[in-house]
């Protein structure tokens, strides 16, 4: 599921634009066959202003929609593995999508100076 809205001023001039995907998980289940995140529950947002775009993701996988967003300008990722992305997952996710700017979202037990490492070496 993709929507599209536009925030306009009071002259009608564009300020940004805001998009959204569907996210899920596929890989975490609460149960057998029950994911956390059941498709069609939840979307991520992506904002684009003034020349930059903005992706925030949910409770999410490296969902396979992921691969079509290109060049972000920053992106705000959990980092959990429970429910989430884990700290693999989110370096494959800053290289699939050419982020500049990767925040990480509740990150628990995640590491900084690991992630940096993995993505230093999976970039070479």
């Amino acid at each position: 599921m993709w929507f599209l809205c536009l925030l306009v001023t009071k002259k009608a001039d564009l300020l940004c634009k805001r998009g959204a995907i569907d996210v899920y998980n596929y890989k975490r289940f609460r149960s057998p066959g029950v994911p956390f995140q059941p498709k069609g529950m939840q979307i991520d947002s992506i904002v684009f202003a003034e020349g930059k775009r903005v992706y925030h993701a949910g409770d999410t996988d490296f969902i396979p929609e992921m691969w079509r967003m290109r060049y972000i300008d920053v992106t705000f990722l959990p980092i959990i593995g429970r429910a989430t992305i884990e700290l693999g997952e989110v370096v494959e996710a800053v290289i699939a999508l050419h982020l500049k700017v990767c925040i990480s979202m509740y990150s628990r037990d995640a590491d900084a100076d690991e992630f940096m490492t993995r993505l230093r070496s999976d970039r070479m």
